[in-house]
């Protein structure tokens, strides 16, 4: 028989624990590093943002000018001015009305374009790039594009097209039934191909095996785009939402570069009430009370906005 060979006793392998004090000297260096990171975009953001807006919130309660460079505390009186005043109230339905009409036509427009073109052949890429070209174009050629294709002359385009259908020229501009209209147009056509991209990336993620199913069971055409695509489609729509609450509270451009809110501030919106009133009339103080109310009802916008659409995804995931 082959005896066994003699077991040798070997020591058992040690483990030495990781020191608390190296661990927590690893997590020290990790946090000074990642402050390190985050001071630079810190530090502009105080500069820029949060130091501004304070500013600007102490400037609300005094009556500085521009002119003279100083003021005195005047407590809520900016704010209670602004109450009564016919002009914000009307800078403020104008903004509101501006806001909804070209944030819903943007959505809704750039939402069909993108089920049009949701193809992958050479036209429709063609399609999606012509339409997104107005999207890249500053405020400032499309405003002084539209100022001659809107023009009070029967020859300008606009009125030519309505002449032919057999409607009498129209000073769209200087109407001021059609003036805020007139922009609301403009502001829709330049972003619609904006939201279009939005929407086809949306398009694009949603399984195709999802309406391959829904066409077994019988739903196609509308039925799978009502079940389907909208529900599935609701966190880019939120996103867009939000964004364009952003910008439709914030218009300023269009305004005033064709109408300098008029015809009688049928176009005025609360940024151009609040740069006349700041820097053509130099009421600095008053301005900056503007600028906080506009602030406000903005965040208060987005806040309803994002805790409507949390309970919304709660309940679709």
């Amino acid at each position: 028989m082959i005896s066994p060979m003699p077991s040798r006793n070997r020591p058992p392998i040690k483990i030495r624990p990781v020191r608390r004090s190296r661990r927590s000297a690893v997590r020290v260096r990790d946090t000074r590093f990642s402050w390190l990171v985050l001071a630079i975009p810190l530090g502009l953001y105080m500069i820029f943002g949060f130091f501004p807006m304070l500013e600007a919130l102490l400037l609300s309660f005094t009556n500085w000018s521009l002119l003279t460079l100083h003021g005195q505390f005047v407590g809520l009186a900016n704010y209670a001015y602004l109450l009564t005043s016919t002009t914000f109230w009307e800078a403020f339905k104008n903004t509101v009305w501006f806001m909804l009409v070209t944030n819903l036509g943007s959505i809704a427009l750039g939402l069909a374009l993108a089920v049009l073109l949701n193809r992958r052949t050479r036209i429709t890429s063609t399609a999606r790039a012509i339409l997104y070209v107005p999207s890249v174009l500053s405020v400032v050629v499309v405003s002084e594009m539209f100022i001659y294709l809107l023009g009070p002359s029967p020859g300008s385009l606009i009125n030519w097209v309505v002449h032919w259908i057999g409607i009498a020229p129209q000073n769209w501009l200087a109407n001021p039934r059609l003036a805020l209209p007139s922009l609301m147009f403009l502001t829709v056509w330049q972003g619609m191909g904006w939201t279009m991209v939005f929407y086809l990336a949306g398009l694009q993620g949603i399984p195709a095996t999802l309406y391959e199913a829904a066409k077994i069971d019988g739903a196609t055409g509308w039925r799978a785009f009502r079940h389907i695509t909208l529900p599935l489609l609701r966190p880019v729509t939120t996103l867009l939402l939000i964004l364009g609450y952003f910008n439709g509270f914030q218009v300023f451009g269009q305004m005033q570069l064709m109408t300098l809110g008029g015809p009688d501030n049928r176009t005025m919106s609360l940024v151009l009430y609040l740069y006349d009133e700041g820097f053509q009339y130099y009421h600095m103080g008053y301005a900056s009370a503007i600028g906080m109310v506009l602030f406000l009802v903005t965040f208060l916008v987005s806040l309803v906005q994002l805790q409507r659409s949390r309970r919304q995804f709660s309940t679709l995931y």
